[in-house]
């Protein structure tokens, strides 16, 4: 069942609404399930925001900022991901392709005072402080960074880049309504903290929405021992999908009943 998404929109903003996904750069091959991302913005927009522009949004430059990943090391794993995404919206949602595009981050750190996020911060639950810790930790970068980068992407216009030039444009939005991972709770909650205390956030946009997936891990974590990332097989939808991270098997089975059966041939 899908929760009510609290947007306050005019007719101008339903014109220009954004809905979508963020995703942090690596340089690993893609783990196949990621595919299952685009294909729960896809269902949401089909069925509940049919006006929107979807958007996936592969961040490349906060991997360098924030975690070091150089543009080089991150490029092709995005347009892996990329070429991927369009297979599968070409297999399944082919009336929806015109308005879907892959784009990446701002060229421009964000313009947000990190002091003024740390003390929005200390009104966040010592949950919330340590998962964003953590989260930070495991990929060696500033979790005041990451909550910047979050407000940008997630709040606020952003400039966002298309580097295909066959892609659609991006739109300027009125509305942006997100989709993310359980991971994204804690930063959900510390972007509305952020809002709350007034943190001085340039281009926010009053009408924002969060939708959480039932996906556990985010999808740019490497692959698994054992599971299929996009460039390695064809992805059969007939057969039963096994893995022993219950999160991963989860997250086939649902790219598996999204394929109905079909064969999203990947391989080379």
């Amino acid at each position: 069942m899908m929760r009510r998404i609290y947007c306050r929109r005019s007719k101008e903003q339903v014109r220009t609404l954004r809905c979508g996904s963020a995703f942090g750069a690596t340089p690993s091959n893609i783990p196949m399930r990621s595919l299952g991302y685009v294909a729960s913005a896809l269902e949401v927009a089909k069925n509940h925001l049919p006006r929107a522009q979807v958007q996936f949004v592969y961040t490349i430059r906060t991997g360098q900022r924030v975690n070091g990943i150089l543009p080089r090391d991150s490029a092709t794993p995005a347009g892996q991901f990329r070429d991927y995404g369009r297979r599968l919206i070409d297999a399944r949602y082919a009336d929806m392709a015109d308005s879907v595009t892959f784009l990446t981050d701002p060229a421009g750190p964000p313009d947000i005072d990190e002091a003024a996020i740390a003390e929005a911060l200390t009104h966040t639950s010592p949950h919330t402080q340590e998962q964003l810790l953590k989260s930070a930790g495991r990929r060696q970068g500033s979790h005041l960074s990451y909550v910047a980068a979050h407000l940008v992407m997630h709040d606020t216009i952003a400039d966002l880049v298309r580097p295909h030039r066959n892609e659609p444009a991006p739109i300027e939005p009125g509305c942006v309504v997100s989709l993310g991972a359980q991971s994204e709770r804690p930063f959900y909650e510390t972007r509305m903290t952020c809002r709350a205390q007034g943190v001085e956030i340039p281009g926010l946009l009053e009408a924002t929405g969060q939708l959480f997936t039932r996906h556990v891990l985010p999808p740019y974590l490497k692959c698994r021992e054992g599971e299929i990332s996009v460039t390695s097989t064809a992805f059969d939808a007939s057969i039963e999908q096994h893995h022993p991270v219950l999160s991963v098997q989860r997250d086939l089975v649902y790219l598996q009943q999204i394929m109905a059966g079909e064969q999203l041939c990947v391989s080379q």
